[in-house]
């Protein structure tokens, strides 16, 4: 033991110890980042080092410490004057907010570089901001890679030593996002970033690194915290060779001492030129890797500048309008079609192949290009070329990783010879190679290639990298092609529109052009006109799975003509906004922008005029909400405004709750819920069957009327799929288009208030659940054998229709004045037609108006399994038609290789609008003055619909002063523009009324049904018009009047409805529904008020009572029924009607009745009488016991004998089938396939033959493609048809039933093989699950070989 010091020893030594510390050096914690991206990039722990060694090797008071990650003794940063943390993210910051939120409020100084000054939004307004003054902000900074000359802050201290300008190239992000006090934060280093600089774009370019070229940019910055303490933000560091720049890395020496508090020398920190060794010492193992070399003066001058992608920012967010030329077509557009690739992949994922082998013919190609597509997502898509080899005319070979490549492009990172993206080895299954290319999607590597050169191979997969991260399967999808001559853009597969010449019409006198394509427009849903002539376009780019594509949301676009000349030449953007997600619809009434956006209907006014909406001085309203759902196909469309000057607009089956201005609520539920993906706002599964406000149930797909402030809406037709827009007429005739469950889409008149047939009326079931025995899809589907539907219209089978217009005066001439057209988009076409009045209906009759598909030759269509074929004239898919205020015809194309299902294949997000008129066709669009009577007349007689309006409303408001100029507008020899006036007479006073009550006595039938709708849409007394009108010798007429009669109580309508059932033929459709409709709640009184005129016994009832009687389904019918059912004298399809009106009478009595008819022996229709019983026993008549009735007679529903039904196994060694392309490769033959296909009669139907269990192969064939048909037959699984997917059911005594679940009530109906159907009771039911595997057998278990499989298909194609 030492002897204690003397006093003053001890005191000297005490004194000493406090100089010491005094003078310790000032403590630098560095925390470095994980491995991160490829070698010599993020290699952020390299860089901790190299810069903590200068420090302490500079001969400053300094004392520079190096941990990976965040240091789990937290006590090491104790002391520390000064934080740095390089790395990716929040990585390492992320876990210890809270330790360095105090350290800076203690006065520590933080500095965050690169990659790490990008926290998220929330992080970055709570911490960095107060931190460090600033933060990288995604959808606003950006992230280019480009050649900065860097000037520090002349006179501060981080400038010593640095000189006046350092060149770098790095990964400068830019256009920060600083604090609110601007001022408060120091450009300690600038840059001016320009298009030349500029070598790489990376996916986080946005509108603000456009608008911020040429503009000095805060490449480091830094401020002093008011509390004590510095923070400093540096955006360079993504290069680690940059740190062998002498003025680079003084800079960041400096700025990490200002930092400190540490005074920087005059000169900098000192720090000798790094050599080539000290440059690459501590680099984290990324596999093999070349060796850094030291930056050599000019050489990131010779990196070529990066392409601009003008598609890409085309759709950016702009201040004013953008001019463009010829319509916006690039000067090189193809016009031999498709630029094909003369190989490619399937796509490659987790579920496919890993591997895949390309072989290519390029013979005498002067140039190759490797593409890889990101198949819309580019998440982990790491894509190798392995092997690639290129063969010549002589028989030999060469590696192409031999070769240098002319250029690369990559969604991530930077291709590489020999190893994977993230510079590892390549590695697919596990399996690695030495030859090859890493690159990842979208990528597209070009070579130019030497002489004689003859053939091309590679294998292809996605990197296991990439495939398998964080102890998951990620969802990598990609696809490999190869081209010869450069593809149109990188990544694309294939032009961006349709020619011109490829369209054909039924007119030699009219001509397609194009307006307006891509980059001014892009996935055009919806458009509408203004009354100048400006086009407003609603584009989905972000539709489903390109979600998120253009991150500031999609946008409502206007298109001018500005010269005249037939083409549009400029685009503007009236707002883009990240609320809409791929609106279905847009309307244009005057200053007022209505866009379709579920779960809203919103309201833009455009108050100033100026095109651009701006919150500031603009008004946006949700003038109503509820409507379901955002991001799928059957929700809320478009407005129109009516002749009446009520807005329209619909929405598919998704439904909704919604509540008008007037504060009435509608439920419009349905069975289909949660169907097809997209966000749900409304449980209208719940409501199903639910009474809205006004009394009535309403289900599924409806329309709704209403005034323009969303008071009194009603709905005038309902229990749709997916009617995508509605067409009226200046007569008040309203049509739409209605998609399917294949193959029964329809273009169709929609009767006030009438019900469509899709589900069950109480929207409980689907149409598959009450199908028939006997029964096709068609009639099915849409319930034409079921009283209470309307008459379906022209069903022309499988398709996805789209928007509709109705043509009545313009550029066409009078040829085609009535014209209705209707979009089909699975066909490549724009229907036509010509309504023509047909009773108390119209007739409709189809023609291809529009098609660049005469052929009919179509793929990429979900009613044929959404297998595409790339042949241009399949691509066009229109989804608007519109009749411009010039009077030209105009086509929105969303263009794409898929449709249906919610599918998608094209990225470019590209799209047309096509312009149909009369050849040489010069546009006038009429100028008017909405301030005088002439400029309202003007508008009221415009072409397009909702330009009308603004005519409409200044009319009206006139008052008895504008009823001379409508009365002279009466004798209009248009029609159409007549009726107009007569809707506006009704409305504007006495003497306006006055007139139309004197048009109810015109010779002319027409001009007498538009009156009547008039004065019910003025607020007329219907009862009154009923006295007048109800004996009108015309149905349309009639049937009007019946429609009006529908709320009136039956002591006042009863009369009226009598007089117009006893004028029914007993043949009109149309006539027989209006009827019903208007009985609706007094069916039993008008019953029998109609039947006490019969004299006849029910047996001798004429066709039209017995028809009448169906319709109306009255309970006290029921003995009348019965007997007739059983009367040798009725007709076999009048028993069946009997049958129909007995299903569907809600009454004890009539479901004893049918139990009865089920039981008689000799009966011949009993089999029908008994689907009956099982089918209405779980609904209509579940009040009624019928189980009970059942029981006391013997029959015991719970104790139903049932067949068990299952997919047989596989069969054990059965061969491995090659590849669908192979099998299709086979020369089939027609005359074995017709004996082959028995095999698959007892699923389908094909031709006269077979079972409707599966879907109808007969157009199947006719219209796909041979590699279609024999996938389908050799992998049933890989593509299940919508609406025949299997559920597996287990009862709880071990029997297992598969098949489709056409009802989901109690009991269970289920479809199986063969077409049996069977009921199960759910007392009996164990689980009901969904079938992963297709109901359909496999080749092995039906016997198919190769060859029997092609000579299917052949037979097939031959039908």
């Amino acid at each position: 033991m030492k002897p204690p010091l003397p006093g003053f020893a001890r005191f000297l030594a005490v004194t000493a110890l406090m100089l010491a510390q005094a003078h310790a050096a000032n403590k630098i914690v560095f925390l470095a980042g994980g491995k991160s991206h490829g070698p010599g990039e993020h290699e952020f722990r390299a860089g901790c080092m190299l810069l903590a060694k200068e420090l302490n090797e500079s001969g400053l008071d300094v004392q520079a410490e190096v941990y990976s990650g965040w240091p789990s003794d937290e006590k090491v940063l104790d002391g520390a004057k000064a934080l740095v943390i390089y790395a990716d993210g929040t990585s390492v910051v992320g876990k210890g907010w809270d330790k360095v939120d105090q350290m800076a409020k203690s006065g520590v100084g933080l500095m965050f570089m690169h990659y790490a000054v990008h926290p998220d939004k929330a992080e970055a307004d709570k911490y960095y901001r107060p931190w460090i003054g600033g933060a990288f902000e995604t959808d606003f900074s950006v992230n280019p890679h480009w050649v900065a000359d860097l000037k520090p802050l002349p006179n501060h201290p981080v400038s010593r030593g640095v000189g006046s300008l350092v060149e770098a190239y790095d990964e400068f992000y830019y256009s920060i996002r600083f604090m609110a006090d601007r001022s408060k934060v120091l450009d300690l280093a600038t840059a001016v970033p320009d298009r030349e600089r500029i070598k790489r774009y990376i996916n986080l370019w946005t509108p603000y690194g456009v608008q911020e070229l040429g503009k000095p940019q805060a490449l480091m910055w830094g401020i002093e915290r008011p509390g004590g303490g510095r923070g400093v933000g540096f955006t360079g560091g993504h290069y680690h060779r940059n740190w062998s720049i002498d003025g680079f890395r003084t800079l960041v020496l400096n700025a990490i001492v200002w930092t400190a508090g540490v005074e920087v020398p005059k000169d900098g920190v000192k720090s000798k030129p790094l050599t080539e060794d000290e440059l690459n010492a501590n680099l984290d193992d990324k596999g093999k890797a070349d060796r850094l070399t030291v930056v050599k003066p000019g050489e990131f001058k010779k990196i070529p500048t990066a392409p601009i992608d003008t598609k890409r920012e085309a759709a950016f967010p702009q201040d004013g309008p953008r001019k463009f030329e010829n319509a916006g077509k690039s000067p090189t557009v193809r016009k031999g079609g498709v630029v094909k690739p003369v190989a490619e992949s399937p796509n490659m994922n987790a579920k496919s192949a890993r591997l895949h082998e390309i072989k290519a013919k390029i013979e005498d190609a002067k140039e190759l290009y490797l593409v890889v597509s990101d198949n819309g997502d580019m998440g982990f898509d790491w894509s190798d070329w392995i092997e690639p080899k290129i063969y010549f005319k002589d028989g030999t070979s060469k590696d192409l990783g031999d070769l240098q490549w002319t250029s690369a492009t990559t969604g991530y990172g930077e291709a590489k010879v020999g190893k994977n993206i993230n510079g590892d080895a390549l590695t697919v299954d596990k399996k690695t190679y030495d030859k090859g290319i890493g690159t990842h999607a979208s990528s597209v590597i070009v070579y130019q290639l030497p002489p004689n050169v003859r053939g091309f191979t590679a294998k292809v997969g996605v990197d296991d990298g990439g495939m398998f991260q964080g102890g998951k399967t990620q969802g990598s999808d990609v696809k490999f092609s190869v081209y010869t001559e450069k593809p149109p853009a990188a990544g694309d597969q294939g032009d961006t529109m349709v020619p011109e010449e490829m369209f054909t019409t039924p007119d030699n006198n009219l001509e397609v052009t194009v307006w307006a394509t891509t980059p001014m427009l892009k996935n055009p849903t919806n458009i509408d006109f203004d009354a100048e002539g400006r086009m407003y376009v609603a584009e989905g780019v972000n539709y489903r799975h390109a979600a998120g594509t253009r991150p500031e949301g999609d946008r409502i676009v206007i298109l001018s003509d500005t010269d005249g000349n037939g083409q549009a030449d400029t685009s503007e953007v009236f707002t883009q906004d990240k609320n809409l997600e791929s609106p279905l619809g847009v309307a244009v009434l005057e200053n007022k922008v209505i866009v379709s956006q579920p779960p809203d209907l919103i309201v833009y006014t455009d108050v100033n005029g100026d095109r651009k909406f701006d919150p500031a001085v603009d008004k946006r309203e949700v003038l109503l909400t509820g409507f379901n759902a955002r991001q799928h196909d059957h929700s809320l469309h478009s407005v129109t405004a009516g002749p009446d000057g009520q807005w329209n607009f619909n929405n598919g089956n998704t439904g909704g709750i919604f509540t008008d201005k007037s504060g009435k609520t509608f439920r419009m539920g349905s069975g289909y819920y949660k169907d097809g993906g997209g966000t749900w706002y409304q449980d209208t599964k719940a409501i199903a069957g639910k009474p809205s406000d006004d009394g009535n149930v309403w289900v599924g797909g409806f329309s709704v009327r209403m005034n323009p402030d969303g008071t009194n809406a009603r709905i005038v037709g309902h229990n749709y799929r997916n009617s995508y827009e509605q067409a009226l007429t200046s007569f008040g005739d309203m049509f739409q288009s209605d998609n399917d469950d294949p193959p029964a889409c329809r273009v169709a008149e929609v009767m006030e208030g009438g019900n469509a047939g899709f589900s069950s009326a109480d929207g409980q079931r689907s149409w598959g659940a009450d199908r028939r025995p006997g029964q096709d899809v068609p009639t099915a589907e849409w319930r034409q054998e079921d009283p209470g539907t309307m008459p379906s219209g022209d069903v022309y089978g499988g398709g996805s229709p789209t928007g509709v217009a109705f043509y009545e005066s313009g550029a066409l001439g009078d040829k085609w004045q009535g014209l209705l057209l209707a979009c089909e988009a699975g066909k490549n076409v724009v229907f036509g037609y010509l309504p023509v009045p047909e009773g108390a209906g119209f007739k409709l009759q189809r023609i291809d108006f529009l098609t660049s598909n005469k052929e009919k030759e179509f793929a990429g269509s979900d009613f044929l399994g959404g297998k595409a074929n790339g042949e241009l004239k399949t691509l066009f898919r229109p989804s608007d038609v519109a009749v411009g205020p010039d009077g030209a015809l105009y086509v929105a194309d969303w263009f794409d290789q898929r449709v249906g299902g919610h599918g998608t294949m094209d990225k470019s997000g590209s799209g047309t609008i096509y312009r149909i008129a009369p050849k040489g066709f010069k546009p006038v669009v009429p100028k008017f003055d909405l301030n005088t009577t002439e400029g309202q007349i003007a508008a009221l007689k415009s072409p397009a619909v909702n330009v009308r309006n603004s005519g409409f409303v200044r009319l009206k408001a006139q008052g008895d002063k504008a009823v001379p100029a409508l009365v002279e507008l009466l004798n209009d020899k248009n029609p159409y523009i007549a009726a107009r006036a007569v809707w506006l007479l009704a409305q504007v006073g006495p003497s306006g009324e006055k007139v139309v009550a004197d048009l109810l006595s015109s010779d002319n039938a027409r001009t007498r049904l538009v009156a009547c709708r008039a004065v019910r849409a003025a607020g007329g007394d219907v009862v009154k018009l009923a006295e007048k009108m109800a004996a009108d010798p015309s149905p349309m007429v009639r049937r009007e009047i019946a429609l009006s009669l529908r709320p009136v109580a039956a002591d006042k309508a009863l009369p009226f409805l009598v007089t117009i059932g006893e004028k029914f033929d007993g043949k009109d459709r149309a006539y027989l529904e209006a009827f019903g409709l208007g009985c609706s709640n007094k069916e039993a009184a008008v019953y029998d008020a109609l039947r006490s005129k019969v004299t006849a016994s029910p047996e001798m009832w004429t066709d039209a009572f017995a028809w009448l009687a169906w319709r109306l389904h009255a309970p006290q019918a029921v003995a009348d029924q019965k007997a007739r059912a059983l009367s040798k004298k009725v007709s076999p399809d009048q028993v069946k009607l009997t049958l129909t009106a007995l299903g569907f009478t809600n009454s004890a009595a009539a479901a004893t009745a049918m139990i009865e008819l089920a039981n008689t022996a000799g009966f011949e229709q009993k089999d029908l009488a008994n689907w009956w019983v099982n089918n209405r026993k779980g609904n209509l008549w579940k009040a009624f016991d019928v189980d009970g009735i059942l029981k006391a007679m013997g029959q015991d529903p719970t104790n139903v004998k049932l067949t068990a039904v299952e997919m047989p196994a596989e069969p054990a060694n059965a061969p491995k089938l090659p590849p669908a392309a192979e099998i299709a490769k086979l020369q089939g033959d027609p005359a074995k396939g017709k004996t082959a296909v028995a095999a698959c009669y007892m699923c389908h139907h094909i031709g006269d033959t077979g079972v409707e269990y599966g879907p109808d192969l007969t157009s199947f064939g006719k219209q796909q493609p041979t590699e279609v048909i024999v996938n389908a037959i050799a992998n049933p699984s890989a593509d299940v048809s919508h609406g025949y997917d299997g559920s597996e059911i287990k009862t709880k005594d071990g029997i297992t039933i598969m098949g489709m679940v056409l009802s989901e009530g109690d009991p269970i109906i289920v479809k199986c093989l063969g077409g049996q159907t069977q009921t199960i009771a759910k007392s009996r039911i164990a689980s009901v699950k969904k079938m992963e595997k297709s109901l359909m057998y496999t080749p092995a278990m039906l016997g198919l070989t190769p060859q029997s499989i092609a000579d299917i298909a052949a037979y097939l194609k031959s039908l």
